[in-house]
Order: C-alpha cells, then structure tokens, then sequence
C-alpha cells in the first residue's frame, strides 16, 4: 500500500521539488543539493566530502575506514 508522499499526484511533486530549490536557492549555506540519480557509491562520496567540508565528518573523503 503507497503511503501518503508515493500517492500523491506529480503536481504535489512538483510544489514540493519546487519549495526545497527556493529553499536551497536562499539559503546555499544550509542545503545541498545532490543528483540522487547517480549510482549509491558515487552520492555516498559526495555527502562524506561534504561532511567533511563541513567538519562533520571524522573520515577523509574516499576513506572508507
């Protein structure tokens, strides 16, 4: 049985896409936005970069220790 986001219509969708880019648009410091299209390996990659960036992290980026 979908839940509520996986039943709503794609024009709910679109709002909610369209709010987080306002949202990443005004406030660059506190968002990233990712490409959740690329494979697994390669988006795990770039968030521990950016938790590094961010001094979040403990780990070098691409050190899977």
């Amino acid at each position: 049985t979908p839940d509520r986001m996986e039943a709503a219509d794609d024009e709910f969708r679109q709002r909610v896409i369209h709010a987080y880019e306002t949202l990443s648009s005004a406030h660059p410091a506190r968002f990233r936005v990712l490409d959740g299209m690329q494979p697994a390996e390669a988006l795990a990659s770039e968030i521990e970069k950016d938790l590094v960036d961010l001094g979040l992290s403990r780990m070098e980026p691409g050190n899977q220790g």
